[in-house]
């Protein structure tokens, strides 16, 4: 069975068209932690999808630039 992916920070930005400190943005500000490899700070998809929902929701109300 496939493992599934972790995604670190650069990999969820590049993914979502974003700068890094955008998802370090939403990252912080709702709360999501993740998981560890070692100092770095892993995100699994159903992360990549709740943080695709909240950007695209935000870039709608006009807060952040649109996708």
């Amino acid at each position: 069975m496939d493992e599934p992916r972790q995604l670190t920070v650069g990999v969820l930005a590049a993914i979502l068209g974003v700068p890094i400190h955008t998802v370090l943005y939403f990252v912080r500000t709702r709360g999501l932690k993740g998981s560890r490899a070692g100092r770095t700070r892993v995100f699994s998809e159903s992360d990549l999808a709740f943080l695709r929902d909240e950007i695209s929701r935000c870039a709608y109300r006009g807060k952040v630039v649109s996708l």
